[in-house]
């Protein structure tokens, strides 16, 4: 599948090849670029392409100081949504990490709880 330019629509950055990898996946013409437990030089690499070509990114990555590199943070568990923080630092990303990965059983019983309470005033 092409994009627009001519080039694939999504280019593949190797890892753990950093900024190398990023710049000849960015050479493609791709108009998204993913990257798997992307590192430090390549989220860094991933930014310089997002500002200087155009260019779509998403990356993995279990690393909260690699994480703030992004615009958006979306933490999943079992490929499911259960947080999402934009412009956040390493420790707000590490804290959003430890809930996501701990906390949505009880996130998902608290709003069944207030859903019964909502249609049952007596269980307030």
């Amino acid at each position: 599948m092409s994009g627009d330019r001519g080039g694939p629509l999504a280019s593949w950055v190797p890892e753990p090849g950093g900024a190398g990898s990023v710049a000849a996946a960015v050479a493609l013409g791709p108009r998204l670029l993913l990257a798997d437990e992307a590192t430090e030089e390549s989220a860094m690499a991933l930014r310089r392409a997002v500002r200087g070509h155009g260019v779509a990114a998403v990356m993995s990555t279990s690393a909260p100081a690699v994480a703030a590199r992004a615009d958006a943070v979306v933490f999943l568990r079992d490929g499911r949504v259960v947080d999402m923080v934009a412009g956040a630092g390493p420790e707000v990303i590490s804290d959003c990490l430890e809930r996501s990965g701990r906390g949505f059983e009880h996130r998902s019983r608290d709003s069944e709880d207030r859903r019964r309470e909502s249609q049952d005033p007596s269980l307030s």
